[in-house]
């Protein structure tokens, strides 16, 4: 249930889309750069300490987590304090 048609011009592509559309595509960007970032943070720690194995998979697992968390919930309170979204 999209807002309105996607809107093609003569084999050109896509040249607009909906607004719910730019919605799940944004949301998608910030769930896979939260999450990238987080793995990645995660990943780091995980090698600096050494540790490895199931220990180290839970390590990484939870603060991937966090991270992730704390970047989503930044990232929405600076759109909804400069205006991105309400």
């Amino acid at each position: 249930m999209l807002d309105a048609p996607i809107k093609y011009h003569l084999g050109h592509g896509v040249i607009g889309i909906t607004l719910g559309m730019r919605s799940i595509l944004g949301s998608i960007l910030a769930i896979v750069v939260c999450g990238g970032s987080g793995g990645y943070v995660a990943w780091l720690l995980v090698a600096a300490l050494g540790l490895g194995g199931t220990l180290g998979a839970l390590v990484a697992a939870i603060v991937a987590m966090v991270i992730a968390v704390a970047a989503w919930a930044a990232g929405s309170s600076l759109l909804r304090a400069f205006g991105g979204i309400e």
